[in-house]
């Protein structure tokens, strides 16, 4: 789309005042919230950084990453990075226990002894045989 404004005669002396105004209109409309970082950047043709560069220079700092924006973020990285953490494993006690109750119900199952030993003592206690 185009549109024509008419400038004051002071504007019109500018160098180039067709790039001011549009500039000044991108600066209001980011200022007022009107236009976003991305629509801004795109009526002056700047790309996102470039744009971050073109409000610095001139001193712009609204809407700016501010601290408590980089806790905020921080605080979400934790919260994400907390999320998605794997279970924890079974300690070696877990495992051993596991173990003994899987060996048990098998020798339950197929009808084996142990001569009389508790088998559960026997694993718990480190006896080889």
């Amino acid at each position: 789309m185009q549109i024509t404004v008419q400038l004051p005669d002071d504007l019109a002396q500018h160098p180039n005042p067709g790039r001011d105004a549009l500039e000044a209109l991108a600066i209001e409309g980011y200022r007022s919230e009107a236009l976003s970082h991305f629509e801004a950047s795109q009526l002056l043709g700047l790309s996102r950084f470039e744009f971050d560069g073109f409000l610095k220079e001139r001193h712009i700092y609204d809407h700016a990453y501010s601290v408590e924006d980089l806790e905020k973020d921080r605080e979400a990285f934790r919260r994400l990075e907390a999320e998605s953490q794997p279970a924890p494993t079974p300690s070696d006690s877990e495992r051993r226990n596991a173990a003994v109750d899987a060996i048990l119900q098998f020798a339950e199952k197929h009808g084996c002894t142990t001569g009389g030993h508790d088998l559960k003592s026997m694993v718990h206690e480190g006896h080889k045989y």
